[in-house]
Parts: C-alpha cells; sequence; structure tokens
C-alpha cells in the first residue's frame, strides 16, 4: 500500500499556489466551521478548487456536521471527496 498525502486547511489563493507546487493527493477546505481561523464557505471554496490542478483531489472537511447536511451542502461538484470530522466533547 502506497501513503497518500493530504494538506488541509486551505483558505487562500497562495494556499492553492504552494499546493499547485508541492502536488499532494489531496488538499483539505474546512467548510463552515466558523470557529477555525481556515473556515471556508462553500462559495471560497468553488472558487480555490477552480485553480487546483485536476490532479489533487478537493476533500471538504465537514467538522461535526451531519452526514444528511454533508450530502446537501453543497453541490456534487464541490469537492472530489467529503470528509467528516467529530470533535471530542469538552472535557475529554
Amino acid at each position: 500500500m502506497t501513503a497518500k498525502i493530504k494538506l488541509c486547511g486551505l483558505s487562500r489563493p497562495v494556499d492553492i499556489d504552494y499546493v499547485n507546487q508541492a502536488k499532494p493527493d489531496y488538499c483539505g477546505f474546512i467548510v463552515n466551521f466558523p470557529k477555525s481561523r481556515r473556515n471556508v464557505t462553500p462559495e471560497q471554496v468553488r472558487a480555490l478548487t477552480a485553480r487546483l490542478s485536476g490532479d489533487i483531489i478537493p476533500v471538504g472537511v465537514f467538522v461535526d456536521e451531519s452526514v444528511e447536511r454533508m450530502g446537501r451542502l453543497p453541490s456534487p461538484s464541490f469537492t472530489g471527496m467529503r470528509m467528516k470530522h467529530t470533535l471530542p466533547p469538552c472535557g475529554s
């Protein structure tokens, strides 16, 4: 099995420039999670992925989001993959 690399937390056009040079397998976008300084909206992800090299798979990272809501947000062309991230309960 070959290891795959994902760079995550992209939020600026310059991040896409760096990712296009580094050529990871995947790149991640933290979607609709305002507590993160790397939070992006679906519209921002669309604009950023338009600049992304076609051989890098974009991943929408959804924090504490229901699978049903992930399926509705955003349209299927938004990212190549979706990832659910769950935070541990406070005090853990």
